[in-house]
């Protein structure tokens, strides 16, 4: 079952219930245009206020509405989380930011 939940300040402490790590998705709404964005270590530049731009840890894409936007992320490796608390940062607090993530068991 999908987790979701919904970032709102610069630095969120996360409780993921998981045995392993696993992937993470980033769903960054910006409410005005930005020149860049920076969540947990990944930048993304060039944002479109009221556009979703999706950092997907599962799919292994970056997209904003659905077309690719690759080029214009920086980043090592897409995002995952570990069990028990993780520390999100946000550079910024001007767009709305929601992290999914499945639970993984072994």
């Amino acid at each position: 079952l999908l987790k979701e939940v919904t970032l709102s300040s610069t630095s969120d402490n996360i409780e993921i219930t998981t045995d392993v790590v696993t992937e993470a998705i980033y769903e960054i709404t910006p409410n005005v245009d930005m020149i860049d964005f920076t969540i947990h270590g990944i930048k993304i530049k060039n944002l479109k206020a009221g556009k979703k731009v999706t950092i997907d840890g599962i799919k292994k894409t970056v997209t904003m509405d659905g077309k690719n936007k690759f080029n214009d992320t920086e980043f090592w490796s897409f995002p995952t989380l570990t069990p028990g608390t993780n520390k999100i940062t946000l550079s910024r607090t001007d767009a709305k930011v929601i992290l999914k993530y499945y639970p993984r068991y072994v």
